[in-house]
């Protein structure tokens, strides 16, 4: 099973209360408050690995319905 997300292909957007985004939160050395974070502002994290990384989908599998059975716990 594949969990989690690699943090390269994590961008992270500073977003207002009404959930629009304010900028894109590219530079790793800034603060928060450098940021302009004020209350009741949200930090989104999108995941783009799923849609530009090749190797997760060639990664993917599929058992059978006959292996499926074999495994335990499934009837």
């Amino acid at each position: 099973m594949l969990t989690g997300g690699n943090m390269d292909t994590m961008k992270l957007e500073l977003r207002n209360k009404d959930a629009e985004s304010i900028t894109s939160m590219t530079d790793g050395t800034m603060t928060l408050a450098e940021y302009g974070m004020e209350s009741g502002m949200t930090i989104h994290v999108v995941d783009d690995s799923a849609s530009n990384d090749k190797e997760d989908e060639d990664a993917a599998f599929q058992l059978s319905e006959e292996e499926y059975a074999k495994r335990e716990g499934n009837p």
